[in-house]
């Protein structure tokens, strides 16, 4: 199984404080201060709340070109599932900004040998589904005995 660096996981390990923290809090735009206040640097990080979204966490984690940001997104399903949702299969919906990334990230979650894949699989013990948007009717959380998920717009199904 694909392992990951020493600074991924500790940006693993900043998400999973900063969500706890939210959790337990019930507010998160004080967590991300005490976080900030813990962890200073110089880029004057504000926290910005989402019009409408004020009790829900909002982060964006910043990593170098080639830094792993996809692999590390299939890895933070379970740490926000575990410190946040408190959910044994949280459903998700993966966005990203262009139809030929949805493409790449929903072949490589297609597979079950890629990295990201077996990092979700791992978390959920296997228990996962991917689904482009194209097959967004085959969800039914009415008939699914675990959560789901969605890729981008583009569905995905955890379950």
């Amino acid at each position: 199984m694909f392992q990951l660096k020493s600074y991924q996981l500790d940006t693993l390990s900043a998400l999973e404080d900063y969500l706890e923290d939210s959790r337990l809090s019930g507010d998160p735009k004080k967590a991300f201060e005490n976080f900030v206040a813990d962890n200073p640097t110089d880029t004057g990080q504000q926290y910005r709340i989402r019009q409408g979204m004020d009790g829900v966490p909002y982060v964006c984690l910043r990593l170098p070109t080639g830094g792993g940001k996809t692999v590390l997104a299939s890895h933070t399903i379970e740490v926000a599932a575990r410190a946040y949702l408190e959910e044994e299969f949280p459903v998700v919906l993966w966005l990203v900004p262009t139809n030929t990334i949805r493409e790449q990230t929903l072949e490589a979650l297609k597979q079950n040998d890629h990295p990201y894949r077996e990092a979700i699989d791992n978390a959920f013990d296997g228990q996962v589904s991917v689904f482009d948007i194209a097959e967004v009717t085959r969800i039914s959380l009415k008939t699914s005995k675990v959560g789901y998920a969605s890729l981008s717009g583009h569905s995905r199904h955890y379950g």
